[in-house]
């Protein structure tokens, strides 16, 4: 090569290098706020992708960073590039002008150390920001929309915010401020140091598929999980009472979810367009649903909404797939649109009877008239005279059940232990406290002690006689049952049973009558019958997703392979239920005492029934049984008291 040549060479890698090289190698330092946009050249200011700043930001630097980051003061899209922001050694201060401002959300400028409302919402080329040391308090939406940030860092010298794997925090981490749109992780776990989790913290999350919050949070504030599309399991604790504005709305693969059993509202548009949604159970001390808040859930099918509810909201079912709805008698207000456009409703259950009509509203629905409308015993007269009811072409009468008592309310107490000797839990929980814990947390080892302490914590004794304990949220997932200890159950009907390492034994919790939810160990690596028999409050049986010997989908249990049903919760409040086609056996008494279900499923292909699988599920009415069914066994179907007919394999 002609030496000439080779200097052409050269002088063009050193032009590409330059041009490529858009960040910033030596901070930008400045000495008087307000003055950003005179470090940089205006021809660099949308091709600078890492930036690092000292010194004084007002508001009108944080709108030029704004804007170098892809969002303007209205949050509309801006030429710019920046993807790595470090301002760990500047200062925000007040004055400037305004950094942000829309009509939906509000104007904002800067505050001495503030981290600001919005401060850098919608800055969409954002990947990776480190916040300065002295910041002394955080507002929310800071990184609102901010769909493709990864990693939110905070200086270790700061002792008011802290970032733990790239989510940020106040310093106590009793707040939860933000978690990255696109941090990387599809599950996360909320800190138990968590007491509230801000507005829109995890809004637009990518990529994250289940989150676990700890028992004891207080606070979820409006759309903390809005928009985040990936979602599909989600628990809310026990400690929280109400589900705020926008909490899941457009959760578009969220197929359940089970709500508190305390919760008295539920927000509006709380679970809008959660298009997966099927099953919902709703507490008995629900008062209020606000509008919109299931709109648009094209799956749910049926809800039954609880006595005590008094409010439904403007189109708060609207475009929704139920098939059929029954409002308490408690219900005093339904507003415009509550069921406008489902299309699918074929039953309407009226509580109210003849004395307690509710005015029909046309503006409540738009169905065909030709769906079923049920109205209490001896109130046919009544609604068929009524305006508006007496457009139902099929009014039928049913009988209204005495409704079930209650368990006394008992004032929440969560405890959190961690058991480093088996046999020991006992010396963790003051005698006083015993009969008086609702929420219990437990990791560590448990052997056959243990698991008899829980039992009596949970309303039962090692016989099955009733105890005073009112336990009703177990979470066992952080610990491991091993074999020692006493014996924890022994009834001369069904034997007497010990623990075993990492085995969810025969009847260990049976006949808890307290409990409604239960968090198994990831640990376990199989599991027995009858574990969870003549457990009459029980909701939800949960397994941990690491676990890979067991599973549980929508809060019934089975092995991992779903070829074997375990246990389906005596409460779990849905009326049908099919189960799924690769179940080959349903086990003993799994169906056993179920309140609510009027109809199962069976799949074609199932090969074994157990012994007493419906044995006094009152409510049930039909149920097919497969022609790969030969033996019928015993106690199957045994009380149950609405069964009106049964059609047995030819075979």
């Amino acid at each position: 090569m002609k030496p000439l040549q080779f200097i052409k060479l050269v002088l063009l890698t050193l032009l590409l290098f330059v041009s490529n090289n858009n960040s910033f190698a030596n901070p930008i330092v400045i000495t008087e706020a307000g003055t950003l946009y005179s470090y940089i050249d205006a021809t660099d200011k949308n091709s600078i992708t890492d930036l690092t700043v000292t010194g004084y930001l007002n508001g009108d630097d944080i709108l030029f960073l704004r804007e170098m980051a892809g969002s303007d003061k209205n949050g509309g899209s801006t030429a710019g590039n920046l993807r790595t922001l470090d301002i760990s050694g500047a200062s925000i201060v007040a004055g400037g002008g305004l950094y942000f401002e829309n009509p939906e959300v509000g104007e904002f400028g800067t505050e001495d150390n503030v981290l600001g409302v919005a401060m850098f919402a919608m800055c969409d080329k954002l990947t990776s920001i480190t916040l300065p040391a002295t910041l002394s308090s955080a507002n929310i939406l800071a990184f609102a929309f901010c769909e493709n940030l990864e990693a939110i860092n905070v200086p270790a010298s700061n002792t008011s915010l802290k970032s733990v794997d790239g989510v940020l925090f106040d310093y106590d981490m009793e707040n939860l401020y933000s978690y990255p749109q696109k941090r990387s992780n599809t599950s996360y776990t909320v800190p138990v140091s968590v007491k509230s989790i801000r507005s829109y913290a995890f809004q637009g999350s990518k990529y994250l598929k289940s989150v676990v919050l700890p028992e004891g949070l207080e606070t979820l504030e409006q759309g903390v999980f809005y928009y985040s599309e990936q979602l599909e399991s989600i628990n809310i604790p026990e400690s929280i009472t109400e589900i705020p504005d926008f909490f899941l709305g457009n959760c578009s693969k969220l197929s359940s979810i089970t709500l508190p059993t305390g919760l008295t509202a539920i927000g509006s548009h709380a679970f809008a367009s959660c298009v997966k949604l099927q099953i919902v159970t709703l507490p008995t001390t629900l008062k209020t649903i606000g509008s919109i808040a299931f709109a648009d859930c094209i799956e749910l099918r049926s809800l039954t909404l609880s006595p005590g509810l008094t409010t439904i909201e403007d189109g708060c079912f609207k475009n929704s797939g139920l098939e059929s709805i029954a409002i308490p008698s408690t219900v005093t207000t339904i507003e415009d649109w509550a069921f406008w456009n489902c299309r699918q409703l074929v039953e309407l259950k009226m509580y109210h009877n003849s004395d307690h009509i509710m005015p029909f509203n046309n503006n409540w629905m738009n169905i065909d008239y030709n769906i079923v409308l049920y109205v209490p015993e001896g109130s046919f007269y009544a609604y068929s005279n009524s305006d508006g009811w007496n457009d139902f072409s099929q009014i039928i009468e049913f009988e209204v059940e005495e409704e079930e008592e209650e368990p006394p309310y008992v004032e929440p107490m969560f405890i959190e232990i961690d058991v480093a000797l088996a046999g020991t839990l006992y010396s963790y929980i003051d005698a006083t406290d015993k009969n008086s814990i609702t929420d219990l947390t437990v990791t560590g080892y448990l052997n056959g002690d243990d698991i008899l302490f829980l039992r009596e914590m949970a309303g039962s004794d090692i016989n099955g006689g009733s105890t005073a304990g009112n336990l009703r949220t177990l979470d066992l997932s952080g610990a491991s049952i091993v074999a020692g200890g006493g014996i924890y159950f022994e009834n001369p009907e069904i034997g007497e049973f010990e623990t075993e390492d990492n085995v969810l034994g025969v009847a260990m919790f049976a006949m808890c009558d307290k409990l409604t939810f239960i968090t198994l160990p990831a640990t376990l690596s199989s599991a027995n019958i009858l574990a969870f028999a003549f457990c009459e409050n029980l909701e939800a049986i949960n397994v941990p997703a690491s676990n890979t010997s067991l599973k549980s989908v929508d809060g019934v249990l089975f092995d991992y392979g779903m070829e074997n049903l375990y246990s389906y919760p005596q409460k779990r409040s849905n009326t049908s239920y099919t189960v799924p086609v690769t179940v080959k056996s349903i086990r003993f008494y799994a169906f056993q005492g179920s309140k609510y279900l009027k109809s199962v499923v069976l799949p074609e292909g199932l090969e074994t029934l157990e012994d007493g699988v419906f044995y006094y599920s009152a409510q049930l009415e039909s149920i097919n049984i497969p022609e790969s069914i030969t033996e019928i066994p015993e106690f199957f179907l045994s009380n149950c008291s609405k069964l009106l007919s049964i059609t047995l394999p030819t075979v």
